[in-house]
């Protein structure tokens, strides 16, 4: 039973982290979104020096933010990876001992009768 708990805490580890990649590449899918519509902006838009300098510095900004958050993706994706290998090594183990459970309880009930 121990093992079987020790699985489910597991998997629920493995479906927060899932759902964490799921935020993190929707925040850095919004970013990229951002990045490309004042890319756009830049490229249609006749304004002066100084303001096209201001948003090229944004966009640097930008662009340097995109690359942490992506960072951040892939240490969450690794993170996941050796979750799921967690789960992959347990799920046996857990599974062949509620079979063993499940064996032990039936030798019991038949030496009861």
């Amino acid at each position: 039973d121990q093992s079987a708990v020790a699985l489910d805490e597991q998997q629920l580890d493995f479906t927060q982290a899932a759902d964490a990649i799921t935020l993190q590449s929707n925040v850095l899918s919004e970013k990229r979104n951002k990045r490309e519509q004042l890319i756009k902006y830049l490229k249609n838009s006749e304004l002066s020096t100084e303001i096209t300098e201001e948003l090229e510095a944004t966009l640097q900004a930008i662009d340097i933010r995109i690359s942490l958050e992506f960072d951040a993706l892939l240490r969450t994706e690794d993170e996941i990876l050796q979750r799921r290998e967690k789960i992959e090594q347990a799920a046996p183990i857990a599974h062949q001992k509620e079979l063993e459970a499940i064996s032990l309880r039936d030798s019991y009930a038949k030496a009861l009768e």
